[in-house]
């Protein structure tokens, strides 16, 4: 009786530890599609952010901003959003 105990734990132990990364997985998605809330709790709103993209580009096409300040400061707000990648 002792050895059928033994495998019957060990799958029970697999099975419950399957079942813990699914719903870390499930969690990580779900802020993923979120907008990623949780992550972004001190931050600004990706409306506020939005908002600082449409004031540099419109200072950058009136010609206020040049090309060499322009493309960091578009780059760290495209970061903060999640659109490009921060090594980019």
């Amino acid at each position: 009786m002792a050895g059928k105990s033994r495998p019957s734990a060990e799958k029970r132990r697999i099975d419950k530890e399957r079942q813990e990364k699914q719903a870390a997985k499930r969690e990580r998605r779900h802020n993923r599609e979120s907008g990623g809330d949780a992550e972004q709790g001190d931050g600004p709103s990706q409306e506020e952010l939005m908002e600082r993209f449409r004031v540099l580009s419109e200072a950058h096409a009136a010609g206020k901003v040049s090309d060499e300040d322009f493309e960091p400061a578009r780059h760290e707000l495209m970061v903060a959003l999640g659109v490009e990648d921060p090594v980019d």
